[in-house]
């Protein structure tokens, strides 16, 4: 009985989850458990994110702000797949990603039509250019 009211509880006021590599186990029950999560960050996950995102996106939540900081190159195919079920994520933080070029740039821009804020802050190995960031 103390669960469920402490679960009930904590789903109205839990809006923000950090994915560490322990968690990842169990983020498909926290994402059902969770129902009004507005931010994901995933900067401390050291792991594939290609099938989280697949996760995330199959969720049902409709998130504002996702942080994919620290990851070694931009998971594409799962941000495609985020951004067809999620368009009204706001901000998308990838600052110090490994390697960055313009595709990714390019499929961000056309998977998240309305973000508000992109940070591609200190990139290890940059190849992206000015033909990325004016797509």
């Amino acid at each position: 009985m103390v669960c469920k009211k402490f679960l009930s509880i904590t789903n109205r006021v839990k809006a923000s989850l950090t994915v560490h590599d322990p968690t990842v186990p169990f983020l498909p029950r926290l994402l059902l458990g969770f129902l009004r999560l507005k931010v994901l960050d995933f900067s401390h996950f050291n792991g594939e994110l290609e099938g989280l995102l697949h996760q995330v996106s199959q969720s049902g939540l409709d998130l504002d702000f996702v942080n994919l900081s620290n990851q070694r190159t931009v998971p594409v195919d799962g941000l495609r797949e985020l951004g067809s079920k999620m368009i009204n994520l706001r901000v998308l933080i990838c600052s110090n990603i490994g390697s960055l070029c313009d595709s990714h740039l390019v499929v961000i821009a056309y998977c998240f039509p309305f973000l508000e804020e992109l940070d591609i802050s200190f990139p290890l190995d940059s190849q992206a250019s000015d033909f990325g960031l004016i797509r």
